[in-house]
């Protein structure tokens, strides 16, 4: 009776264990896959830090943007064809760019043109500009 006893026992050790680890997900061979898997992913997304600027643009082309900053200051960002470009982009606009450095220099991932402001005229700017008359 007392070898009946010790059999089941473990025969239920043999059975229960396996059943829990599977029920917690954990298999032998892929815990010892996983921390090079990791490791491995977490140096693929490792990415450039994104910096941002403004200026007026001083000149433009398929490949290239020259930006003039508050201070004079120009600054040339590289143009590929992931650069994301919105609004009128042209020589003289006021234009935003956010940009990684690459290899030391400044690759543009977008360049947004800002919206001028309308330029006041001399009767509106005099505050006697009259009203549209009604119909």
């Amino acid at each position: 009776m007392r070898n009946l006893l010790t059999r089941a026992m473990v025969i239920g050790v043999l059975v229960v264990a396996p059943a829990a680890a599977f029920a917690r997900g954990v298999h032998p061979q892929a815990t010892a896959k996983q921390p090079a898997t990791t490791q491995a992913a977490a140096t693929t997304t490792t990415k450039a830090p994104m910096h941002a600027t403004s200026g007026v643009v001083k000149s433009i082309d398929g490949s290239s943007l020259v930006l003039a900053g508050k201070n004079g200051k120009e600054t040339k960002f590289t143009l590929n064809a992931s650069t994301q470009k919105e609004g009128a982009i042209a020589v003289g606009s006021h234009v935003s760019v956010r940009y990684e450095n690459e290899k030391g220099s400044h690759v543009a991932t977008a360049v947004m043109a800002k919206a001028g402001k309308p330029k006041a005229t001399s009767e509106a700017s005099k505050g006697t500009s009259k009203g549209t008359p009604k119909q």
